[in-house]
């Protein structure tokens, strides 16, 4: 754990026990840190680069990206995880933990949101089921389920997928972002039907 030791412009520099400091450049900051500037001698985790300040030869560092996601997990929650992903500008990170260690990261998820600098953090289980198709199913509803608010998927077939969404049409970065996770399956979203018989329930916390 490093401390924030100065800013340079937009730059951060971290102070290292016992005597090395680390550059976080602009664009490897988090973008919390970014809107919330932290005060010196604010404590970070950081991720350690090869790079080097040309200027200064001070090691490079980052608090941000799907790599030091990852790493965060793998220290605090090591073998939880299978994939991660970053959505909504680098501010939405999207997490995809065994089924059966999900629900103590979902606990976490506020902590772990913090630690990492983000404006949101999103928790989706890898699926079960008794055959590959079955449990490819069941992580693909569970992942809508999370990530598009309160959906639904009306119908399912493996390669295609009919999807109600309550905020219709879907923007293009969200629209985007889900296709992208499951590039095999042709979805095509719907408003939500009106009334309470076709409401989902409401998307679990994320």
């Amino acid at each position: 754990m490093a401390a924030i030791a100065e800013y340079r412009g937009n730059d951060a520099i971290y102070a290292l026990p016992p005597c090395q400091h680390l550059l976080v450049p602009e664009d490897l900051r988090a973008i919390n840190d970014l809107h919330n500037k932290p005060p010196k001698g604010t404590h970070h985790y950081l991720g350690i680069l090869s790079a080097t300040d040309p200027d200064t030869g001070i090691r490079h560092a980052t608090r941000k990206g799907p790599v030091f996601i990852t790493s965060m997990f793998e220290s605090f929650a090591p073998g939880s995880i299978t994939g991660t992903w970053l959505a909504s500008g680098g501010t939405w990170g999207i997490v995809r933990a065994h089924h059966h260690r999900a629900p103590k990261l979902r606990k976490r998820v506020r902590h772990f949101q913090q630690l990492l600098g983000l404006k949101r953090l999103s928790i989706i289980e890898t699926g079960r089921g008794d055959t590959p198709e079955a449990i490819a199913a069941d992580e693909f509803h569970k992942a809508v389920h999370v990530l598009l608010f309160k959906s639904s998927v009306a119908n399912y077939s493996g390669d295609t997928a009919l999807i109600h969404v309550a905020q219709y049409p879907l923007k293009a970065g969200q629209k985007a972002f889900i296709t992208s996770l499951f590039p095999n399956i042709a979805m095509t979203f719907a408003p939500l039907p009106k009334g309470p018989k076709h409401s989902p329930n409401p998307a679990p916390s994320s």
